[in-house]
Formats: C-alpha cells, sequence, structure tokens
C-alpha cells in the first residue's frame, strides 16, 4: 500500500532510583534523593510509505553516547523489523535527568527500562500507523524567548510539522532551539524542563501527540537566569516559556501548508578527525576519529536533518534549508557542541567538542557551501 502512514506513542523513562542529574558539572549533590517534578518520557514517530519505514524516537535525556544509543536503536529495530540505519534517536536535552553520557551512577536496571520503554513506544506508533496528510510552517521566535548567552546575532525560528488523518491530528512536531536550564545547579529534581510543559500546552490545543525536537540551542538559552550559562528560574519559568513557545506553535499550525507526498529516508556516515584538547577527547572517548551518522527524510518539500550534537546558532545558519528544514540535534547520539569553525571564540562551547577541523567537515558533508 503506497500512500504516507503515521503513528505515534509516548512512553515513560522516569528513573525510579536516586541518579546523576546531568547537564550542570557544578550540581551539589551530584546524587541528590529522587523528586520527580514530571515525568520523563521517550515519543516515538513512525512514518512509512509503502515498503520504507522511519522510527523517530525523542527521549527527554540530556543527550545519549554511542555506548547508550546503539543498543536502544538495535533493540528497536529488532522488535519492529525496521532497519537500524531507519531507527533516528533524538534528545530534548533536558539537565535535569540521568546522565546517558558517560553513565555515570546509574543505578542497575535503568538502562533495561530505557530500552524496554522505548521499544515498547516504537512497537506501539507502528501499530497504530495511519494515511496521514503533512503540512508544515515555520515562525519567527521573538528574541527575548530565545536569548544567545553568546551575544552573537541570531534569528531564532520555529518550525511545526502537522500530520493529519482526515480532522484528526496524529502528531504535532515542533522543531526550535532553546536550551533546556530553566532549573538550574540549584534545583535537583527530574523534570522535561519547558518541553515538558509545551507538550501539553500543544496537545491541549491541538490533540494528537506532541514531539519537541532540539535545533541549534547550543548556545540559546531561555530568558532569564544568571552567569554566562543563562541558566536557572526554576518551575515558574519553565511553565511560561513551554507556554511560549506552544503558543508559537500553535499559532503556526493555523498557518501550515500541504508539503506534498513521497517519503525518503537517507542515511550515511562520514569520518570526522578529533582534535587533540582534552576536551574533544573526552567527548569522542579518546579516539583520533569519529564515525557520524547523519540522517535526511523527506516528504515533499519537508526536511528533517539530524545534527549530531548541540549545533550552535552560527553553525545551523550556514547550512542550506530547502522547503520547510526541521534540524533535529542530539541525532543520533552526542557527539559535543557544534560551532562555525570560523566563530570559535574559546568559550567552553567550542572545547567541548570535536575540534575545528572536524566541524568545518562536517558543515561540507551537510551541503553548507
Amino acid at each position: 500500500m503506497s500512500g504516507l502512514r503515521a503513528g505515534a506513542a509516548v512512553a515513560d523513562i522516569t528513573p525510579t532510583q536516586p541518579v546523576r542529574l546531568a547537564g550542570f558539572m557544578a550540581r551539589q549533590p551530584t546524587v541528590p534523593p529522587l523528586v520527580v517534578a514530571d515525568p520523563l518520557q521517550v515519543r516515538v514517530l513512525a512514518l512509512q510509505d509503502g515498503d520504507t519505514t522511519g522510527l523517530l524516537a525523542v527521549f527527554d535525556l540530556v543527550g545519549m553516547s554511542a555506548a547508550f544509543a546503539g543498543p536502544v536503536r538495535l533493540a528497536i529495530a529488532t522488535a519492529t523489523g525496521v532497519p537500524v540505519e531507519r531507527v533516528m534517536t533524538s534528545c530534548t536535552h533536558t539537565h535535569s535527568g540521568p546522565d546517558t553520557l558517560l553513565g555515570m551512577d546509574l543505578y542497575a536496571g535503568y538502562v533495561e527500562l530505557l530500552t524496554l520503554r522505548a521499544v515498547e513506544a516504537a512497537q506501539t506508533a507502528v501499530a497504530a500507523l495511519r494515511p496521514v496528510s503533512v503540512g508544515a510552517a515555520e515562525v519567527a521566535v521573538p528574541l527575548d524567548l530565545a536569548v544567545n548567552r553568546r551575544g552573537f546575532p541570531h534569528e531564532p525560528r520555529l518550525q511545526v510539522v502537522d500530520l493529519l488523518a482526515g480532522t484528526e491530528r496524529v502528531a504535532t512536531v515542533v522543531g526550535v532551539g532553546i536550551h533546556p536550564v530553566t532549573h538550574g545547579p540549584d534545583v535537583h529534581v527530574i523534570t522535561a524542563d519547558w518541553v515538558g510543559h509545551c507538550r501539553v500546552a500543544v496537545e491541549a490545543a491541538l490533540g494528537g501527540t506532541a514531539l519537541v525536537v532540539a535545533g541549534a540551542l547550543g548556545d540559546v538559552n531561555p530568558p532569564g537566569g544568571d552567569g554566562y550559562d543563562r541558566s536557572g528560574g526554576g518551575a515558574a519559568l519553565a511553565c511560561s516559556v513551554g507556554t511560549a513557545v506552544a503558543g508559537l506553535a500553535t499559532t503556526a499550525a493555523k498557518q501550515t501548508k500541504d508539503v506534498g507526498t513521497g517519503l525518503a529516508l537517507s542515511h550515511r556516515t562520514v569520518e570526522l578527525p578529533v582534535a587533540q584538547a582534552e576536551l574533544s577527547r573526552l567527548v569522542s572517548g579518546g579516539a583520533d576519529a569519529v564515525v557520524t551518522e547523519l540522517f535526511t527524510w523527506s516528504v515533499g518539500d519537508l526536511l528533517l536533518r539530524s545534527l549530531p550534537g548541540e549545533a550552535l546558532s552560527g553553525f545551523a545558519a550556514a547550512l542550506p534549508r530547502p522547503g520547510t528544514t526541521v534540524d533535529v540535534g542530539l541525532a543520533p547520539v552526542w557527539q559535543g557542541y557544534l560551532p562555525h569553525p570560523d566563530l570559535m571564540g574559546g568559550g567552553y562551547e567550542d572545547e567541548l567538542g570535536l575540534g575545528a577541523d572536524a566541524m568545518s567537515r562536517l558543515l561540507v558533508a551537510l551541503g553548507a557551501a
């Protein structure tokens, strides 16, 4: 049967025992008592056209190293029959969830829980596949909602992808780049941060299942907070940012235009060199080079493009943006920050990555001039 079909599902990945909260090196204690402000989730979108099926799994995690994402993707592929190169993992980048980068202080059984719930969500999404039409729109994000913490000029945008089965909404994908750090290092709770509030508001307004994917958030924070990091603010800020982003998304959903038909899923790899710097070697696990997977999914004029880390706004601005382009960050794994090599000025975002040579090669691989 030809024609695009889609399904979506949600599963809970909230830790049930105390874990190290990843995202802030300054957070003390590193393993606080377990307090859950709101659940962490994995949300899966299944797309299918004829014999071609792709699965996008978005986790409420700071990011996943290959050591975590690889087995999860393989388990999803094995359970669903979808080839692993068509299983794309991504993370919302909450700084208030378990450490799935280095794997420090995870209790026995959490990896199994994470994998099991991801598989369950993927199977449910595939079982829910039904014919859909796809619309997309893009709107500007106010500069006081998406603050470039380095002071660089940027033009933040938000993309909405609407998947409708007749008049019923199957899913809404929201693409935007704002760091989920409203709960700073002094807050010791499990939370999806503003992303959770955004999804709840979008679903209340539109129905269906909402997925939020991280765009170029590497140097972009929500308003408020202190210092260079601009983190903090707490639950009230998380709610206000999430509600504001949801308002932009629901407005954009009223402006969507049909993107056309035809699902195409591209997967390729590129080898990137690793700089000799200490933090670069931390990102690569000590390797001299890393193999990076790149996903390019399209439906008509819509493009979903993976970025293998935290893209800074200058990096993303250099990329071509045909049609409506949604950047899916931290996908399929986290390989550090992704700065533009010409804009590297010595901040920690420039150091905690693979290095300037790797970024130059990655830009070329992604089609930048």
